[in-house]
């Protein structure tokens, strides 16, 4: 039943959580740090470069990529936030507690802790891996799930947008702030 279990919530590939995980027990934790007044920061990740990491060494090396950073993410993570796929090459990272004015420093060191990590190559040579992370604070900036995970997405794109490796994130409702 564990077993079980477990395989409904993770993603099969990379160990993280899945989606249906995330957004379940993200309403949930939306629902508690509503109740109980605390804030919730969002990260959404996004591996930079993925598909032309597939298109020149092959679709295992893009998996064993996304393996790597999901590992450099939950390394680099504090005890209480947790890692869920959102798709394809997208993460998202969920901070309990984590307030509005500490969620950049918060996104840098995830975004370091992905940067510092390499993919051996059979051949010897190894990979570097990079994302770019968007980010919002529930119920801060953003007012309900919805919202927040819009926000961090539109923040994620932006930041591949702008060439990658970096974070920005919602500072206040129609603003944000790209790492410095």
């Amino acid at each position: 039943f564990d077993r079980v279990q477990r395989q409904a919530t993770l993603d099969n590939l990379t160990g993280a959580f899945n989606r249906h995980f995330l957004t379940q027990t993200l309403r949930a934790e939306l629902a508690r740090a509503d109740r109980l007044g605390y804030s919730v920061g969002l990260l959404m990740v996004d591996v930079d470069h993925l598909k032309r990491v597939n298109d020149e060494h092959g679709h295992l090396v893009g998996d064993e990529l996304l393996k790597t950073a999901v590992d450099g993410l939950r390394m680099a993570s504090r005890e209480t936030d947790w890692v869920a796929r959102y798709g394809g090459d997208e993460f998202a990272v969920v901070l309990p507690g984590c307030p509005p004015d500490q969620l950049q420093a918060v996104g840098e060191k995830l975004r370091r802790g992905v940067a510092e990590r390499r993919l051996r190559l059979e051949d010897g040579r190894s990979l570097g891996v990079t994302v770019s992370l968007g980010g919002s604070v529930f119920p801060d900036v953003a007012q309900d799930m919805l919202q927040l995970l819009s926000q961090a997405d539109a923040n994620e794109r932006r930041a591949k947008q702008t060439g990658g490796d970096q974070v920005i994130v919602e500072q206040a409702i129609g603003s944000s702030t790209p790492a410095g």
